[in-house]
């Protein structure tokens, strides 16, 4: 059973202009495809305040959220409050 979405911090405020992404089970891609593609343009393209939510399903075996994305999106700004 999933667990529900929670804080890590309930002191915090996210807020911002929603980037959306959907993530899929992907078992196998095309030679000559990247399947990170979509995700790297979406995260590089993030402008200050943006917020990015990305949708991963209810399979359970998608986490692509990480340290590098989060590093990533902080460095452009990304859900900053300022």
């Amino acid at each position: 059973m999933m667990q529900p979405l929670a804080p890590l911090d309930e002191t915090l405020v996210l807020c911002g202009r929603a980037r959306t992404a959907l993530y899929m089970d992907v078992y196998e891609a095309p030679e000559g495809e990247n399947p990170y593609e979509l995700e790297i343009r979406l995260v590089d393209d993030l402008k200050a305040d943006e917020v990015p939510v990305f949708a991963c399903g209810a399979s359970g075996r998608i986490a692509p959220w990480g340290e590098l994305l989060s590093t990533a999106a902080r460095a452009r700004g990304a859900g900053a409050r300022r």
